[in-house]
């Protein structure tokens, strides 16, 4: 704390240190000193000094950082409480009291405080109702409401603004980002402009404020008022809908939406309103296949393991799940190794359609008693499996391992099956059924025959009754003028739940055998960001037209999300631009563009990018570890398809340019090949380059020696 009389004051007020504070000045800093190691000698000095300057908010506001880290959050609210008794609406005692009632009480129950906080306080102490609008956004995310948890992290990260907001905004894209989430509740949505009446136009503007500060439940109240109102009013039963669902009220806000399609003139708001409401139905646990955690207790860790790695149908899943986290499971289980169990064995050869393939029924992971005491104490004795299935699933899925492991099993109770926050839409199951990919199909083709079942699947749905039209299938409801509204939402609600499950529907050809119209493509103003625009808006910007920064932003935006055909068309426009391109990053945009070729088996466009990449390597210092990173990543794709003319030449290529110089790219290399399924490519590793054993050194062709007046064959940093 400072002890300049005319530095601003430490305790937030803005007036000067000697026209504020400076008489509590010494005690301040004598408790200040004292929290982190003798809290409670600093809780003395403040309740002293509480006592004798009562309405002294840094006071209470020291009190309320030492309390609630001792647990006594009640005796912080109730002091807090006092404070607002003899100081109503204080700006920060509002603060100090949402932020106790959340943390204590969660957000329903805490609503009130928390818009009054936001309303009184969010001009004075904007950075501190960012971090409450934050910690409600983490909160109504965790529960499930997407909505509402994407809006608080948005009023966060506008109250913080650039500077400060980094924080926020980063746990804004991560959620943005969070493909476990149907992408049309974790995207923004915006308000509808509201015509009528002089009243209904101040009502609409206090509404508009209201939202702009994060009060959505009082925004609410207006707009629902207004409907009274104005019953036929379309844009105000979707502003409606959408006040309610930023306020963790997804539920409620369906039937708003539902109207609101009915009344609005505009076909595409209607639509938007239509389509909007049905991802929220889908959240019903009515329509959901849920899935759990169930427990089988096992007598020894490691003959489970080879058992289920003997097995024809299960796959060890050497990826990222059975190493995250340290392996740790939980305080005394430790996760020794992860399976997926599959309907059928796996064949040994190739296939002629997808249909025999095998269906993964459930993820297992084996997990091992480390500690018997910590076990015993939780009523867990013995080692687990932890069997992640779908409900319907389940009871063949726990068949299966109970015949697999029927001696290495314990007889006891079981545990409780756990709710995990995955689920399947019970109108689009087929969608979410994963295939297993045997070592007798490559990745290519086990693409190709995905691609064929997505067309199947498409097919089916097509002739599928749906609740949302009726109880009619979507190609009965084409002859139903009445259902062109819901029937447009299904085909777009099939797209969400298809990318839900990491699956592609064609959305424009469901356009067309329904006799749907394609929706129109849409321009965007100069100066306007892509990030603002709800995704049925983004969806249909036309590339061709966005300004250079505008077609970045573009891409960024649809890679974030997970929308391969939308970042397709951006970077396809970005490459034929070179300065925006070169703004983007040459080497990124041609390896991004690559990735997505591999994916759709377009080895055409993967060559040409490939080559464009290295290309644009920039010259200078960081040249070779570029170029090096380059073709790790070039690699790492290519190694899909263990067939590619080019994976061999490319392997030889890093093998003579870096081993010798970098003996650890080797390591990195079979790690990449092994985790491929190719390990009889390890051979190629071995030996030298054309080059006669000498070095290769920038600038010079791959596998030739560097010429004999360059001072040897050995490459010396900052070399070109």
């Amino acid at each position: 704390m400072s002890h300049d009389p005319y530095s601003p004051c430490p305790c937030g007020s803005g007036k000067k240190l000697k026209f504020c504070c400076a008489d509590i000045l010494p005690d301040m800093i004598k408790a200040h000193r004292l929290m982190d190691n003798q809290p409670e000698a600093a809780e003395k000095i403040l309740r002293d000094l509480l006592a004798r300057y009562p309405s002294r908010e840094v006071i209470v506001g020291e009190l309320c950082m030492i309390l609630p880290q001792q647990g006594r959050h009640e005796e912080a609210r109730e002091m807090v409480a006092q404070f607002l008794k003899d100081n109503p609406d204080h700006p920060m005692g509002l603060i100090w009291m949402a932020r106790l009632c959340l943390l204590m009480d969660g957000f329903e129950a805490s609503r009130r405080v928390l818009h009054r906080a936001f309303q009184i306080s969010s001009r004075s102490f904007p950075l501190q109702i960012a971090d409450l609008a934050n910690s409600v956004g983490i909160y109504l995310v965790a529960s499930g409401e997407y909505l509402g948890g994407r809006e608080h992290l948005g009023l966060a990260v506008r109250l913080a603004g650039t500077e400060n907001g980094r924080r926020y905004l980063m746990n804004l894209a991560m959620l943005e980002a969070d493909g476990s989430i149907p992408y049309l509740l974790r995207t923004p949505h915006a308000l509808l402009p509201v015509s009528g009446s002089d009243e209904i136009m101040q009502q609409d503007l206090r509404a508009r404020k209201l939202s702009i500060i994060g009060c959505w439940e009082p925004a609410s109240i207006l707009y629902s008022r207004m409907a009274e109102a104005a019953p036929g009013d379309g844009a105000i039963q979707f502003n409606l809908g959408l006040c309610k669902a930023w306020d963790g009220r997804m539920k409620d806000a369906c039937q708003s939406l539902h109207q609101a399609a009915t009344l609005l003139s505009d076909p595409t708001h209607a639509i938007q309103a239509e389509w909007l409401a049905q991802i929220i139905d889908q959240e019903n646990p009515d329509c959901q296949i849920p899935s759990k955690t169930h427990y089988l207790s096992i007598q020894s860790t490691s003959m489970v393991v080879s058992l289920l790695e003997q097995s024809v149908q299960t796959h060890r899943d050497k990826s990222e799940r059975e190493e995250d986290e340290e392996k740790s499971y939980s305080d005394f289980l430790t996760r020794t190794a992860s399976f997926e169990i599959f309907d059928r064995p796996a064949p040994d050869t190739d296939v002629a359609a997808w249909t025999d393939l095998p269906v993964i029924l459930a993820d297992v992971d084996v997990l091992d008693l480390v500690s018997e005491q910590a076990g015993a104490e939780s009523g867990i004795p013995h080692s687990q499996l932890a069997v992640t299935v779908s409900d319907d699933n389940a009871e063949r899925a726990l068949d299966l391992l109970r015949s697999l492991l029927a001696e290495q099993l314990v007889a006891e109770s079981p545990r409780e099956p756990q709710p995990v926050s995955s689920y399947i839409v019970r109108e689009a199951r087929d969608f979410a059924i994963d295939l297993h990919r045997p070592k007798s199909v490559s990745k290519p083709r086990f693409r190709e025959l995905e691609f064929a079942r997505d067309r199947e699947l498409a097919e089916n749905w097509l002739s599928s009754p749906k609740t949302a039209l009726g109880g009619k299938s979507p190609l009965e409801a084409a002859e139903d003028a009445s259902l062109k509204i819901p029937l447009t939402a299904s085909v777009l609600s099939l797209d969400v739940i298809a990318r839900y499950a990491d699956r592609r529907v064609n959305v424009d050809d469901l356009f067309n055998r329904l006799h749907l119209q394609v929706p129109d493509t849409m321009d965007l103003p100069e100066g306007q960001h892509c990030a603002a625009l709800p995704t049925f808006h983004l969806e249909r910007l036309d590339c061709t037209k966005l300004s250079d920064d505008q077609l970045q932003e573009f891409c960024n935006r649809a890679s974030m999300l997970g929308f391969p055909d939308m970042a397709q068309r951006g970077l396809d426009e970005l490459l034929n631009r070179p300065a925006a391109l070169e703004s983007f990053g040459v080497v990124r945009g041609c390896m991004m563009r690559a990735a997505l070729a591999v994916s759709n088996n377009d080895s055409t466009t993967m060559n040409t990018c490939f080559e464009k990449a290295h290309d644009a390597v920039p010259k200078g210092p960081s040249h070779f570890r570029e170029q090096l990173e380059a073709e790790i990543r070039e690699l790492s794709m290519r190694l899909g398809d263990p067939e590619d003319p080019k994976l061999i030449p490319l392997l030889h290529r890093i093998r003579d340019r870096y081993f010798a110089k970098l003996p650890e790219i080797r390591e990195v290399l079979e790690m990449h090949l092994i985790e491929s399924d190719c390990q009889h490519l390890l051979s190629e590793l071995d030996g030298v380059g054309v080059g006669g054993g000498s070095l290769w050194t920038p600038g010079s062709d791959a596998g030739q020696p560097a010429a004999s007046g360059s001072g040897g064959g050995l490459w010396l940093p900052g070399q070109d």
